[in-house]
């Protein structure tokens, strides 16, 4: 088998494009919480109040962990990370700290701590949401698309030869 043959059918061809965009769509609407989880959270969920027990940071995030017990009784122990204390109101000094949390009543495993203040309304949230993604899907494909176009234009080699030629000719 010619893998060289195999290499410029695929690197020549549409597939590899269609590829390309079902990635920069993955890679776009797969955030660490869900917009999924997020409407259910803002629909659906219950709040109640727990308690931060420790906030560590790692290379510019920061790792909360909480804890709080359920309408049930039940105790959940959680870890949530976030690019920014700001909007949660939390303070690294003051520990342990009490937060609204809201979670979901048949699923308290997917909770959230509190709200930030500025979230958008519910009907709010979809449009934003879509047109926001739509927008970074698209930016992230054409760099990607520019990128191969680039590639495939500099892999004949005609570029190459034609740059050595001119600095042989002058040199």
């Amino acid at each position: 088998m010619d893998f060289n043959k195999l290499y410029l059918y695929i690197l020549k061809s549409p597939g590899i494009d269609v590829c390309l965009i079902l990635f920069c769509i993955a890679f776009v609407t797969l955030p660490p919480i869900s917009p999924f989880k997020q409407y259910d959270l803002l629909r659906y969920g219950k709040t109640t109040t727990g308690e931060v027990a420790q906030i560590s940071s790692l290379l510019g995030s920061d790792y909360i962990d909480y804890h709080f017990v359920t309408e049930d009784g039940v105790l959940v122990k959680r870890t949530e990370k976030t690019l920014d204390l700001g909007p949660y109101n939390l303070d690294k000094n003051k520990l342990p700290q009490k937060i609204n949390i809201v979670y979901l009543e048949g699923d308290p495993e997917n909770s959230w701590v509190g709200i930030p203040r500025n979230y958008p309304k519910l009907h709010e949230f979809w449009k934003n949401y879509l047109i926001e993604n739509t927008v970074a899907s698209l930016v992230l494909f054409a760099f990607c698309r520019i990128a191969i176009i680039i590639y495939r234009r500099g892999g004949n080699g005609k570029t190459n030869k034609k740059i050595i030629t001119q600095m042989t000719i002058s040199g």
